[in-house]
């Protein structure tokens, strides 16, 4: 069972010991008594200036703590908005122990905005499938949840917190948070936003403030240079695909407008133990929808730990909270034969037709960041034509 919970405050710790702007990562371990210190896993660093970064892996182990797949974390910082998210996949920590804590997705999202009253600040945890002392948990679905195993340890569940330290509104989400009785911990998905308006000018920039047009277009696009994060599961249901979850995990795309062109991919098919590392991204460009949110990003792969294939991912973003975002991979061999194909779309779902492309994602979310429309594309002028979709 998942649940996606959203608003509410408490207390909680930083994000990152000593650090103040935004920050994201998927697991902090800080285990003296078994002679583990402090070590973050798919850590972001923190922005210095309107910037996005992002940090991922395939998987990880601190020996005798934790085990995860699928670890994706991104930060952004741009004009009146900053977001940072978190998220891994099949986790367990401190296996065998009776604080063993386990679950098969764990996603945390802070949003800030340029914005006074409730609408400034904006949390989310996703947990599926949480097990702790052995024992399944039922969540409340309220803000800072906890769950005691008496002498052993407490688990905090949707921590947040928001804080305005220097006049820099802030607000932290810790997904889980596992602390035993002798003060060591481990933290699961934790994302800190931090909307510095000294970095940012105050003037709201993104889709929420755009109309939606009805008619269609077919649009012509320029070279693309924004940013596009995601982390999340789902159970492909296009025909021929796997019957089992799958969980993936992506950077891609221009942390700045004048950077280079980064990130990676990961992904886990449960079906079959298929294990896919994209290692680099050497091509991004949008994909045609009215709304200009989806984007198509290629690179060089190793699957099963074999070197020499290549991927294709194609992605949309259709807001909050993600179920209706796009996530479609390909990977081809050396000869060009297709080695492996999955897709959360459904034949049975009808999309929004500002929406062609939509997908069915059953936990996560995928997030466009900084979105090059900031100028208009151009249109060919083909009014009232239904894209076809991918």
């Amino acid at each position: 069972m998942g649940l996606l919970l959203t608003a509410g405050l408490a207390w909680t710790t930083p994000a990152r010991a000593g650090s103040t702007g935004s920050h994201a990562c998927s697991a902090l371990v800080n285990v003296p008594l078994l002679g583990v210190a402090a070590t973050f896993l798919a850590d972001t660093g923190d922005p210095v200036a309107p910037d996005s970064l992002g940090a991922d892996l395939i998987e990880a182990a601190v020996p005798g703590v934790l085990r995860a797949d699928v670890l994706t974390a991104s930060t952004s910082l741009e004009t009146g908005h900053a977001t940072s998210s978190a998220s891994l996949a099949d986790v367990i920590v401190l296996q065998g122990q009776p604080a063993e804590l386990s679950a098969s997705f764990v996603r945390a999202q802070a949003d800030v905005f340029d914005t006074q009253g409730p609408g400034r600040y904006s949390g989310v945890s996703e947990i599926k499938d949480l097990m702790f002392g052995h024992q399944a948990v039922t969540i409340s679905g309220r803000p800072n949840q906890r769950i005691d195993l008496p002498g052993i340890a407490t688990l905090f569940i949707n921590e947040q917190l928001t804080s305005s330290q220097g006049g820099v509104p802030t607000l932290t989400v810790n997904a889980l948070r596992l602390v035993l009785l002798t003060g060591d911990q481990v933290l699961l998905a934790s994302a800190r936003s931090a909307l510095d308006k000294q970095a940012t000018p105050a003037v709201l920039r993104g889709r929420g403030g755009l109309s939606r047009p009805r008619a269609l277009y077919v649009w012509s696009q320029p070279e693309c240079r924004d940013f596009v994060t995601g982390g999340g599961w789902f159970e492909p249901r296009f025909e021929g695909g796997p019957p089992q979850r799958v969980n993936f995990g992506f950077n891609a795309g221009f942390r700045t407008v004048d950077g280079a062109l980064l990130g990676h991919v990961n992904f886990v098919d449960h079906n079959d133990g298929t294990h896919i590392k994209g290692v680099n991204v050497d091509t991004y460009f949008r994909l045609g929808d009215p709304q200009s949110l989806c984007r198509m990003f290629e690179g060089d792969a190793e699957m099963n730990g074999t070197p020499g294939f290549r991927y294709h991912v194609e992605v949309c973003d259709y807001g909050e909270p993600g179920r209706d975002d796009r996530f479609r991979i390909m990977v081809f061999g050396a000869d060009g034969s297709e080695a492996y194909f999955a897709d959360d779309s459904s034949s049975a779902k009808t999309c929004d037709p500002n929406e062609p492309r939509c997908g069915d994602l059953d936990g996560g979310n995928i997030q466009l960041h900084k979105n090059c429309d900031g100028q208009p594309a151009t249109s060919s002028g083909a009014a009232s034509v239904l894209l076809p979709r991918i």
